[in-house]
């Protein structure tokens, strides 16, 4: 069986005014994995990560970091977070130096190194995502897409071994887009598990290699991302769509002629056999 790097057992969250967020929820992190995490507003998304990285502890219920139950002292946390990063919606929520290697450099001060090396360390994290040039510059004057970067730059300075992302395409346009997902691929190709959720149906099939679905605090499903996305009841019960190139390629017949078309690309490719193949009959 593939290592599972962090688990959720029978979560259960409720806030102090009452509300329940969780109900039961179970989930797997496989390592090296890129994993999407799929729901309706309100379907516990939020709350779930928040309680993967130990900033709330469940009601009810065990997080397991690699195999072991996760504590809550300072030092147990402190631990758990040199090894699960979470990267906020908003990046106003976690932005918290005046410049920006000020800000990037803070996770490393956290985890015990001196002011020198954190900002060496600050520098080097820019450097490799292309930002070198930001260093200096007020956090504050940044825009949105760029305190984007910014956040997750933070993140990937304490060098986890899973970034966990709430919407970290919302919000962007079409280049900001396009810019946050080639950071998460290289993130990922340097050997880090990934998990982020989103509501972009098309965006998660092409990019994820497993996907879940929750629904009212719980797991209606996990598993490859083609089987999960192709599951019409657990999809209407979740009030998501289906993404848009599953549907054409069902529409055209091409859906099991195969591997799952899963990009654009692979889709005008099955297209263009498909004519193929009609025009030799």
């Amino acid at each position: 069986m593939p290592d599972c790097i962090l688990e959720a057992r029978d979560l259960h969250y409720r806030y102090p005014c009452g509300k329940v967020a969780l109900s039961g929820l179970n989930l797997r992190v496989t390592a090296g994995r890129k994993l999407a995490v799929l729901g309706a507003n309100g379907s516990g998304k939020t709350t779930l990560f928040l309680c993967l990285n130990g900033t709330y502890k469940p009601t009810t219920g065990t997080v397991l970091l690699n195999g072991k139950p996760t504590g809550y002292t300072r030092t147990d946390l402190l631990a758990w977070r040199k090894q699960v990063g979470l990267v906020f919606q908003d990046p106003d929520d976690q932005i918290v130096g005046g410049t920006v290697i000020q800000d990037i450099a803070f996770g490393p001060l956290n985890l015990g190194h001196s002011h020198e090396e954190a900002r060496r360390i600050a520098m080097e994290t820019m450097d490799r995502i292309g930002i070198a040039d930001f260093a200096e510059r007020p956090a504050h004057e940044l825009s949105h897409g760029e305190r984007k970067i910014i956040a997750m730059a933070g993140i990937l300075a304490m060098k986890p071994k899973l970034v966990i992302l709430d919407e970290p395409t919302a919000g962007l346009d079409p280049s900001w887009t396009e810019r946050i997902i080639e950071l998460l691929n290289a993130i990922h190709q340097n050997g880090t598990t990934v998990v982020l959720s989103t509501h972009n149906m098309d965006f998660a099939y092409e990019w994820a290699d497993e996907a879940v679905i929750l629904a009212r605090g719980a797991t209606l499903c996990l598993g490859p991302v083609g089987e999960v996305l192709a599951r019409d009841e657990e999809m209407r019960s979740a009030r998501l769509y289906p993404p848009l190139l599953l549907q054409t390629a069902r529409y055209l017949g091409l859906a099991g002629d195969g591997a799952p078309v899963r990009s654009r690309r692979q889709l005008l490719d099955r297209l263009s056999k498909s004519k193929i193949k009609n025009t030799e009959s």
